[in-house]
């Protein structure tokens, strides 16, 4: 199997059985990002306790890619504290995805969100 296989397996795998893709009973933070060029849209929800992200859940929609990281991206911030929350890099999330992405999305999730367009 391919990189481009593995990778595409991954990213579907991720939307076709989210973690955790419902609304979450017990939150206590809520983030809602929108991305107006493509209309994809994500409310990620925490429940922290103490120092800690208990739960993490999201709801949205949108392609395939930004569902499957809504997806990745909940089930890696369980059981952070708030301050990996906080210190959670583009990196990181790119390292989620399990293979390379194209340099220009490289470059643009690179930049600083005030950046974008």
């Amino acid at each position: 199997m391919s990189a481009d296989e593995d990778f595409r397996d991954h990213v579907l795998a991720h939307f076709e059985s989210p973690y955790h893709r419902t609304a979450c009973n017990q939150s206590t933070q809520r983030y809602r990002a929108r991305n107006d060029p493509c209309g994809d849209e994500v409310e990620i929800e925490l429940w922290i306790e103490g120092d800690m992200v208990r739960e993490a859940w999201f709801t949205g929609r949108g392609c395939v890619v930004s569902q499957a990281a809504a997806s990745m991206l909940v089930a890696t911030l369980e059981a952070r504290t708030i301050n990996a929350t906080r210190s959670f890099t583009i990196q990181e999330m790119l390292k989620l995805f399990a293979a390379p992405l194209a340099e220009a999305v490289q470059s643009f999730l690179g930049r600083n969100p005030q950046e974008w367009p």
